[in-house]
């Protein structure tokens, strides 16, 4: 995995389950809009996958960007919703609109890319694992539906 982003020592922090996490008001709407847009059950899904992104990010001691992680893996299976099919493949639909929440929320164009990047090829490791650290982090550490 690269390191090219810097870790954010400076962003406050909370825990959830366990799991210290950066705490934005970014990372806050991205929650809102997953749990608004997606089943319960793939809102909790993409919770977990934050969670455990976040953790390997951590034991490894992975310098990231916390939000860019944490707005990809919460937002990873946005294609999945109701809300979001259309005609591309559902990890480019999810991306697509990962993308412009991304950019609605004020993010620049190469943290909005990170994030599409991030979503598209989720499915793909044998891309993502050699991507910008938050794009592997986000693709190693998505629990598959199902198994927790």
């Amino acid at each position: 995995m690269s390191s090219t982003v810097k870790a954010q020592p400076d962003i406050a922090t909370r825990s959830i389950a366990g799991v210290l996490v950066p705490d934005t008001p970014l990372i806050s709407r991205a929650i809102e809009y997953a749990r608004e847009h997606s089943e319960p059950y793939l809102f909790n899904h993409v919770m977990r996958s934050w969670l455990f992104a976040a953790t390997l990010a951590q034991l490894n001691q992975t310098a990231h960007d916390g939000e860019v992680l944490a707005v990809t893996t919460i937002l990873h299976d946005l294609g999945l919703a109701e809300g979001f099919k259309g005609l591309l493949r559902f990890e480019v639909e999810g991306a697509n609109a990962a993308r412009a929440f991304a950019r609605h929320e004020g993010l620049d164009d190469r943290r909005a890319q990170l994030i599409w990047d991030g979503v598209a090829l989720n499915s793909t490791p044998s891309i993502a694992l050699y991507k910008e650290a938050e794009i592997a982090l986000a693709t190693l550490m998505v629990p598959k539906k199902g198994s927790l």
